[in-house]
C-alpha cells in the first residue's frame, strides 16, 4: 500500500520524479510476474530518452521467452528510439547520449529484423527512423 501511494506520489512529480521512477521499473523488468514485468515495460515507455540506459533490458526482452515481454518490450523500444531521435533533434541529447543510442539502437534493430523475428511493423519502422535521425540521415 505504502509502496503503491509513493509511486502515485512520485509520477505526480513529472519529470523530476524520472531518476526515482526508471530504476524502480528497470528493477521490475527481472520479475517473475509477467503482469508485473510487463506493467514495468509500458511504464518505462513513458519515460521516453530517460529510459535510453534501460535499453540492454528491454533488448534481451525481445529474445525471451517470457508471456508477451517480447512484444511489449518491441512497442516500447520502438517508442524510445522516436522519442529520442526527437530529442537529438531539440537539441536536448548530448553526443554521448546520441553515441549510445546508435549503438543500442542497432543492436535492437538487428534483432528485431533477424530472419525468424516475428515483429509488428511499426516498431521496427519507429527504431529504424530513430536511427536514421539519429545518424543524420533523411528517411
Amino acid at each position: 500500500m505504502i509502496q503503491r501511494e509513493a509511486l502515485s506520489q512520485l509520477r505526480g512529480y513529472g519529470d523530476q520524479g524520472f531518476p526515482y521512477l526508471v530504476p524502480y521499473y528497470a528493477a521490475r523488468l527481472d520479475s517473475t510476474n509477467d503482469n508485473d514485468r510487463n506493467n514495468a515495460i509500458i511504464r518505462l515507455g513513458k519515460f521516453g530518452v530517460a529510459s535510453l540506459d534501460v535499453v540492454p533490458k528491454l533488448r534481451a526482452l525481445l529474445v525471451s521467452n517470457k508471456k508477451d515481454s517480447p512484444g511489449y518490450a518491441a512497442t516500447i523500444l520502438g517508442e524510445i528510439a522516436r522519442d529520442t531521435a526527437i530529442a537529438w533533434q531539440n537539441g536536448n541529447l548530448n553526443e554521448d547520449q546520441r553515441q549510445q543510442a546508435i549503438s543500442e539502437f542497432t543492436q535492437v534493430l538487428s534483432i528485431m529484423q533477424a530472419p525468424n523475428a516475428r515483429f509488428n511493423r511499426e516498431p521496427i519502422d519507429r527504431v529504424r527512423t530513430g536511427l536514421a535521425t539519429l545518424r543524420g540521415v533523411t528517411p
